[in-house]
């Protein structure tokens, strides 16, 4: 499932002014799609590499990132579909095991 990177919202995170702040034209290559406000877990689209399918890399965020690490592999690049199938269902045991904890 590839994402039109055009369709994510670019007022969640103003990717521009950080790279500019930090004076790091290649973070505006970056699209944040997820600010991670609520569990400190962020993540953005790496448009420097996309994978067979067309998908860009993902890669943990923070506003507090300065410097990009080298781009990845086209062939490491996890279709969004299934970073988003494994993240839900890491997200899901964990509310599981919270869920039965309280009980």
């Amino acid at each position: 499932m590839e994402v039109e990177l055009s369709k994510i919202a670019d007022d969640l995170y103003d990717i521009a002014d950080l790279a500019e702040a930090v004076d790091n034209p290649e973070l505006a290559k970056l699209v944040v799609f997820h600010g991670g406000w609520h569990h400190e877990k962020s993540f953005a689209f790496d448009t420097r590499t996309h994978g067979p399918t067309g998908d860009a890399a993902i890669i943990p965020f923070d506003d507090n990132l300065t410097e990009l690490r080298a781009a990845p592999k086209a062939s490491k690049v996890t279709p969004f579909g299934d970073w988003l199938f494994a993240r839900v269902t890491k997200l899901v045991t964990l509310a599981e095991r919270n869920i039965r904890d309280l009980a």
